[in-house]
């Protein structure tokens, strides 16, 4: 039997506001963030096969720098309902 581990991570770092709740972006600090827990998860070894993620700006933005620090893309599926 293969082992499976499922990593939950919130977004990172967003401004506090926007026109809407969906469209606000991180912060400068958070794509950081963000980036270096995705090279961190490289240094371990802990490459995801999949992302799910919600379609608000922040969470996209969060996947993209965690990928960029990954080095990688990692096939990703959208969820609103997220």
């Amino acid at each position: 039997m293969t082992q499976r581990t499922l990593t939950i991570m919130r977004h990172a770092t967003a401004a506090l506001m926007s026109d809407r709740d969906h469209t606000r972006p991180l912060t400068p600090e958070g794509l950081d963030e963000a980036h270096r827990v995705g090279a961190r998860m490289l240094e371990r070894a802990e490459i995801p096969d999949r992302i799910f993620a919600a379609t608000a700006l922040r969470c996209r933005q969060t996947r993209d720098a965690l990928c960029s620090g990954l080095g990688l893309e990692v096939e990703t599926e959208f969820e609103d309902a997220l």
